[in-house]
């Protein structure tokens, strides 16, 4: 089976304190949404100390997975900030991840350089 590539075009983020988890510690929902609306990932942010789950297809064909708690930020930063982005999964190898789009060095930093002469 090929890795299958969906570019992310929306995304949504939640907190939940799941009742009866052994952990007191919040998780944090992702979902990632390709051009028609459909979802196509669910990822959980959860304790850094908590067994993380192995990456699978649903038979939904949502792929779901676990991360430790401490990627919520660069992986919430990412989706703010670059565009495109590409959700790469394997499921062969059940692994999975992201990627951006080629663009030029510095390019933030110069629209937010000049961001002055268009308010």
């Amino acid at each position: 089976m090929a890795i299958k590539n969906h570019r992310v075009w929306r995304y949504q983020y939640e907190f939940r304190n799941i009742a009866g988890r052994d952990d007191p510690d919040t998780t944090a929902l992702v979902y990632l949404y390709g051009s028609r609306n459909s979802l196509f990932a669910a990822l959980a942010f959860v304790n850094d100390k908590a067994k993380q789950r192995n990456p699978e297809e649903q038979e939904s064909g949502v792929v779901t997975a676990s991360y430790p708690m401490t990627m919520l930020n660069n992986v919430i930063d990412m989706l703010r900030h670059e565009k495109p982005i590409v959700f790469c999964w394997d499921p062969e190898a059940g692994e999975l991840g992201f990627t951006t789009g080629s663009e030029p060095i510095g390019e933030q930093e110069v629209k937010r350089l000049f961001s002055f002469l268009y308010l």
